[in-house]
Formats: C-alpha cells, structure tokens, sequence
C-alpha cells in the first residue's frame, strides 16, 4: 500500500476566521408517488466537509498546485482544525483554484501572496482506517 500523503501545512497557511464544517450530502433523497420524499443516509460512515481559505507564498505557489495536482483527488492525512484530531479527507472536486492577493500590500514572509477557497470532504470520525488503495464507492466509504 503507498504512503498516505498529508496536508501540506509547509506550503500553505489556513485563514483560521474562515473555517467552516458542514455535513456533506451522504443524504439519498427520493421523491415517492403520493408527493412525500423518503430520505435515508447512505454510506458506513457520515462525511462533514471543511471549507476554509488558503494563503501560499508566490515561492511556494508551484510546489502548492503540483501537491493538490498529485493527491487532491486521493485520501490524505489533514489534521482537523475543529478539534486537532486527523482525519481521512480529499478535496472536493479534486481542484484548488488560487489567485495572486488584489491587495499589493499583502505578502508573507516578505513575498506577495496567493489566495484560494477550499473544500475538503472527509469522515467525521477520526477513527475511519484509510483505504487499502485509491479506490473508494462514494456511497459506502473507504474499502473494509
């Protein structure tokens, strides 16, 4: 099995105000003949989704995309700002859009900034075990 990458916390700063949880749609919802809508949750183990912003030095900016290029659509380590525990997460869509700072006063350690939204979906459970490859039913959860 290969190593299971991490969060690159070396090429990126998180903006803390902006960190938001929310339950992901492990919700299947199915509209029934009489008009009512059965709802059921799908899947072994509830995703949350973290959403939060990016901040990455103009040096670091190749390095950052080439990171969530290589594993943004595969499970990583990312340790929750909520309640510092790790968690198995993958960016949602698999995609960081980022874009130099409009502010020119902006810059960190010296350098102009990069600024960007993320999504990351993952467990809510600290303790869901990482899959035994990169394959994984979006419906059932890492493979047991």
């Amino acid at each position: 099995m290969a190593e299971l990458a991490a969060w690159p916390w070396t090429l990126c700063k998180l903006v803390v105000d902006d960190y938001g949880l929310g339950d992901a749609n492990n919700v299947r919802r199915t509209p029934m003949q009489d008009g009512a809508i059965d709802q059921r949750q799908i899947g072994a183990s509830p995703f949350r989704n973290r959403r939060f912003e990016v901040i990455v030095k103009a040096s670091n900016v190749p390095a950052f995309l080439a990171w969530v290029s290589e594993n943004g659509t595969r499970w990583f380590s990312f340790v929750d700002l909520y309640d510092g525990a790790t968690r198995l997460c993958r960016i949602v869509g698999g995609t960081v859009d980022i874009q130099r700072s409009r502010r020119q006063d902006e810059t960190l350690e010296g350098e102009a900034v990069w600024r960007g939204n993320v999504e990351l979906e993952g467990f809510a459970s600290p303790s869901t075990p990482a899959p035994a490859d990169d394959t994984m039913d979006s419906t059932q959860g890492p493979t047991q």
